[in-house]
């Protein structure tokens, strides 16, 4: 069956799936290879509207003769996933750890472009925050920590994100999935 899909649905999809599949343990490459898609969307849109200001792109702090060093390597894996034209029996080495900082962008991307979380986003920034506290700033960590501690949702515990990112799904948004939660099932599901 076709589908009518924008580019920021799209994006939006792949994003959703590439969480999803993070928390599932899946293959690593699949993972990443749908969040890169995700975040060159987002920037690409981000840059029409122009407002793209990206943690992996913003050059401000490469020196202006290393800019376009710099984007091939964060471009790498994902054009080493998608493309065979050029090199179709190279081999490349791959650290999964990469990807985090994919997701985390393109959650930020699209914060820049729609003004709030995409739905999965929000459970994987408690997850991102909680695994890594020392990356923030102590004034935005001490905002930040306590809120998502609230959530009672274990930074280590994958399942507990599967399911609360499916009720978030269910639910149409974070706070529904999070009240959901808190009053033991007895919120209505969204136009419900």
């Amino acid at each position: 069956m076709k589908q009518k899909v924008s580019k920021l649905q799209a994006a939006q999809r792949q994003l959703g799936e590439a969480i999803v599949l993070y928390f599932e343990r899946r293959d690593a490459i699949a993972v990443h290879t749908l969040a890169a898609a995700a975040h060159q969307v987002f920037f690409d849109l981000c840059v029409k509207k122009g407002s793209a200001v990206s943690l992996l792109k913003d050059c401000r702090y490469i020196r202006p003769d290393k800019h376009a060093v710099w984007l091939r390597k964060v471009a790498e894996a994902g054009n080493f996933f998608k493309h065979a034209d050029r090199d179709p029996e190279a081999s490349f080495e791959f650290n999964p750890a990469v990807t985090i900082y994919f997701l985390v962008d393109a959650i930020q991307l699209h914060i820049q472009l729609t003004g709030d979380y995409p739905l999965e986003g929000r459970i994987f920034m408690s997850h991102f925050v909680r695994l890594n506290p020392d990356i923030l700033e102590p004034r935005v960590a001490a905002t930040l920590l306590p809120a998502l501690a609230q959530t009672g949702i274990d930074p280590n515990d994958y399942k507990q994100h599967l399911e609360t990112i499916q009720l978030i799904r269910e639910h149409g948004s974070t706070e529904a999935a999070l009240e959901y939660l808190k009053n033991g099932g007895d919120v209505p599901k969204a136009g419900g």
